[in-house]
């Protein structure tokens, strides 16, 4: 029997179990495409078998034995391996862009690109909360998840997303508000990836006031990435800017560097502050039957930061569960890991549940339980050279732009490592690739502030 979840048995013309499966109560094989006058067949979409449990497969009908054999294993199993593919992908991106930045236009293009791309993201945010307008949420979930996911995602995430996700928050009052998410199948990926955007957005506005040009649209737009941070209702993301904003004002306290960069992010900071009410006014917030009687509260986002200091509110009690869980296998195996996408075996459940998202809901413990000490020391010195490069960036070149670029990376870098301590968000396949797009623009700038500094090349 292949893997954890895998089974080969033969069935008869009827598709009935000839062998006894290894699962109780089951006893028809249902691939699709199995019936008469087929004689083989595979289906790598995953499908629902007679347990519910999704699954890919492939079969054979044998004439000289009058009967088939096939073999079904769960899809998050078979489709494992593809994590290693997507990090391995991740890597070449990131290495793409580091050898695409040889001047300032390069540099300029490959921020624009990744800001358009960002932007049309949020447009599909706001045309989410328009819709949720002239629906009721349940009826906007359903369409949703019913014409949009597939889109994106396939059929099989649709389903998934059908049931269970998390596009709104909800409150004891039976009150439920929706989290902006747009093309992401969560509004934690859709948060992590506008920290990276927004920092980008920061640097264009830098430049212009630099160069004493008009930066009212540039600023303005800085700001709604802010605030489609705010939107997401990801309290991680909330929570997490208090990291940065803490290095920001030790740097400034203890006059470390050029102050002015404390001072602008510091402002970041406090704008961000005061999005807050302004958001309320904006998100719909209701569960009502009657279609287009959507209203907004002025006290949801005030509730829902609130929360976040709960230790009783659902999401928080599931968490710390979590958490104390991942521990307590850590310490009873701490060199070896479970392998990656494996991280359900760690509580106990099912494999197949990584599909539906399973993970400790902190990047730090998933990685060490999947990938023992010795993956994780590797992932903690990778992370800490970057953090050297920005530290170097911000404080040790002479090119005030370049001081610049490593200000509003590095507020973006610690805001985002700061939010895997409460979620796997950045092992998102999108939020992975934008990260790398990310790093690999952070080891160019450094290389070519070397050059300058060294020969005064950059141009």
């Amino acid at each position: 029997r292949p893997g954890e979840t895998g089974e080969l048995f033969a069935f008869d013309e009827s598709n009935a179990l000839l062998t006894r499966s290894r699962y109780d109560g089951n006893t028809r094989f249902a691939v699709p495409g199995t019936g008469r006058g087929t004689r083989e067949g595979s289906a790598l979409e995953p499908y629902r078998n007679e347990r519910g449990v999704e699954v890919v497969g492939a079969w054979r009908w044998m004439d000289e034995l009058g009967l088939g054999v096939a073999i079904e294993i769960g899809a998050a199993e078979a489709y494992a391996p593809l994590g290693y593919l997507r990090t391995a992908f991740g890597i070449v991106f990131g290495a793409l862009v580091y050898w695409s930045i040889q001047t300032k236009a390069h540099l300029h293009r490959i921020i624009m690109a990744f800001l358009a791309a960002s932007g049309v993201v949020i447009l599909f945010g706001i045309f989410q909360f328009a819709l949720a307008r002239t629906l009721t949420l349940h009826n906007f979930w359903q369409y949703w998840a019913e014409n949009v996911i597939p889109i994106f995602y396939g059929r099989g995430m649709s389903y998934l997303l059908s049931y269970s996700n998390t596009w709104f928050s909800y409150f004891g009052d039976g009150n439920a508000g929706l989290r902006m998410f747009s093309v992401f199948p969560d509004s934690h990926s859709f948060a992590i990836f506008l920290i990276f955007g927004f920092s980008l957005s920061f640097f264009t506005v830098y430049e212009r006031i630099a160069h004493r040009k008009k930066v009212f649209w540039p600023l303005l737009l800085t700001i709604v990435w802010l605030l489609c941070i705010v939107f997401s209702g990801s309290r991680g993301a909330w929570l997490s800017i208090v990291v940065p904003a803490i290095l920001v004002l030790a740097a400034w306290v203890f006059k470390k560097g050029d102050r002015r960069f404390p001072a602008l992010m510091g402002l970041v900071v406090l704008i961000f502050v005061l999005l807050f009410p302004v958001s309320s006014l904006v998100i719909p917030t209701t569960y009502s039957e009657v279609a287009g009687s959507g209203n907004t509260n002025s006290s949801f986002m005030f509730k829902r930061a609130i929360s976040i200091i709960d230790t009783n509110e659902e999401s928080n009690k599931g968490r710390l569960q979590i958490w104390r869980e991942t521990a307590a296998f850590i310490m009873g195996s701490p060199v070896f890991g479970v392998g990656p996408g494996n991280f359900p075996l760690v509580l106990k459940e099912d494999i197949t549940a990584a599909k539906k998202g399973a993970s400790a809901h902190n990047l730090y413990l998933h990685i060490l339980s999947e990938m023992g000490i010795l993956g994780f020391s590797a992932f903690l010195l990778a992370l800490f050279a970057v953090f050297i490069i920005l530290y170097r960036l911000s404080f040790d070149v002479t090119l005030a732009e370049f001081r610049a670029f490593g200000w509003c990376a590095g507020f973006g870098f610690m805001w985002a490592m700061a939010y895997g301590l409460f979620d796997v968000v950045l092992l998102n396949d999108k939020a992975l690739l934008f990260f790398a797009a990310f790093i690999g623009m952070i080891c160019a700038i450094y290389h070519k502030a070397h050059l300058h500094h060294e020969r005064n090349v950059y141009s």
